[in-house]
């Protein structure tokens, strides 16, 4: 269960997914949206809706102890139902329910804020960090985990800090049973066939940095840039997208409109280097 449709939302259950199937091989996944980060109402029904549709495990990328309710109150009923909550631990709602928590350790960057400022210093404000600087961690795991679970969790976290473990790894990745042998192909037309390369170039820049010193790559639409940074999900900077377009002659005295059918936040557009 997702709050919204956002790349931090897609990837961090994406991971959950892929978490689950490196112990359980047949397992599936169904998606629903809140269109909130924080409604207790909307995330217990879509939890029981879930729950109606089969699914056992109940993990969410929202922020209300609706969905974690709705599993104990399942369980204690007969119901196979178990939650992964999300930034706190959900064992006080659901004591039974509960399996634990992915939460944010915020003292980690207080400590580095604070200390950079003391010194004058500037500070990054788009941060992440993970499991190498202590800045991620799981809450306390229930009393209906399987055994051997804590033991399992701390290797996995011992390699995830060690750099073994990399939780998108697109070398893993099928689709239809098949390797994935691009990480951006994109079938826009619906024929099942990646798209040919469309002209369409990315970078990604510091905040006021120049386009003309960037490490420009092909890339096709749609494409999320945040989904393509997944080691650092909230890196700061600025996304650019270049493509050149030939004007005909029968362009001339004709009004000509340039439409994106979706672009996130904060867009300017440039035209033959001017803003537009």
């Amino acid at each position: 269960m997702g709050a919204y449709p956002y790349a931090e939302v897609v990837s961090g259950y994406t991971a959950f997914f892929l978490g689950i199937k490196s112990v359980f091989e047949n397992v599936s996944m169904e998606v629903q949206y809140t269109n909130s980060w924080f409604d207790i109402t909307a995330e217990n029904e879509a939890a029981v809706a879930l729950m109606a549709d089969g699914c056992v495990i109940i993990g969410q990328h929202a922020d209300s102890t609706g969905a974690p309710t709705a599993c104990e109150e399942a369980l204690k009923a007969g119901t196979v139902a178990y939650s992964v909550g999300y930034n706190v631990d959900m064992l006080n709602v659901a004591p039974n329910a509960a399996l634990t928590s992915p939460t944010n350790e915020w003292a980690v960057y207080y400590e580095y804020a604070l200390a950079a400022m003391q010194k004058g210093e500037s500070f990054d404000t788009n941060w992440a960090e993970g499991f190498d600087k202590d800045a991620v961690a799981l809450t306390k795991l229930g009393p209906n985990v399987a055994p051997g679970t804590q033991e399992a969790v701390d290797a996995a976290i011992a390699d995830l800090k060690a750099g073994k473990i990399h939780v998108f790894d697109a070398s893993t990745f099928t689709v239809g049973g098949a390797p994935v042998t691009s990480a951006f192909a994109t079938d826009t037309d619906g024929d099942f066939v990646p798209d040919a390369d469309d002209g369409w170039r990315f970078a990604l820049l510091p905040p006021e940095g120049d386009p003309a010193e960037a490490a420009w790559r092909p890339v096709s639409l749609p494409h999320d840039w945040l989904i393509s940074q997944a080691d650092s999900l909230y890196q700061d900077g600025d996304g650019w997208y270049e493509r050149e377009l030939e004007a005909g002659a029968d362009w001339l005295r004709r009004d000509v409109r340039l439409r994106f059918d979706g672009v996130y936040m904060d867009c300017q557009v440039w035209l033959n280097g001017v803003p537009a």
